[in-house]
């Protein structure tokens, strides 16, 4: 079952199961544990038990557990969320969490450590791109993945469930966890959506 609904539960041992908020709170390490093998268990049903090709394609993932006045983003990609607080009248955005991209130095410098490759597109001979001047072996576009000697994935992100092809290179399905402790009254709504790019 899942962690809320442990509240009374023993473990094979006999026991008591931590609460969710003992959980989300009390022990941050085995939390952070926890849903980092949550992100890459679907990471490896996706590769291992399912029908779908996920060699060059892929999902991100942003997950966001609030409790009491706790709040806990696990990111994945480039996908966002935001908390929406109301201020004297006035309304901020706060990040939850950011876009995992080639352009990120901590992203990028785990890319080239595992010998990948980041740079934008290169036009090939032939191939046009509407309303550029161009010419063959010109760059375009955003910074993107690619496995040392070829031109795949191209992956826009350094982090993303599936996408098989670019985890030899360090592209994971790991998430960056962020904690947001001492909500208030202020804090009002939770957006999160995909990146439009």
């Amino acid at each position: 079952g899942n962690i809320a609904s442990r509240e009374n539960s023993t473990d094979k041992h006999g026991q008591p199961l931590p609460t969710a908020d003992a959980w989300l709170v009390k022990n941050p390490e085995l939390r952070d544990k926890h849903i980092t093998e949550a992100f890459e268990l679907v990471q490896e049903k996706l590769d291992v038990e399912t029908k779908t090709d996920v060699m060059f394609s892929g999902t991100t993932c942003v997950f966001a557990w609030l409790s009491n006045n706790h709040l806990i983003c696990a990111n994945s990609g480039d996908s966002r969320a935001m908390l929406c607080s109301l201020i004297n009248n006035k309304w901020t955005a706060t990040a939850l969490s950011r876009e995992h991209k080639p352009d990120e130095t901590d992203e990028a410098a785990r890319i080239r450590r595992c010998n990948g490759r980041i740079e934008q597109s290169r036009l090939q001979p032939g191939m046009v791109v509407p309303g550029l001047r161009t010419q063959a072996g010109m760059f375009y576009g955003p910074k993107r993945v690619w496995l040392k000697n070829k031109q795949v994935p191209g992956l826009a992100m350094t982090r993303s469930i599936g996408d098989m092809a670019a985890t030899s290179v360090g592209v994971t399905a790991s998430p960056e966890i962020t904690v947001f402790p001492n909500l208030t009254a202020n804090d009002r709504i939770l957006v999160s959506g995909a990146a439009l790019s």
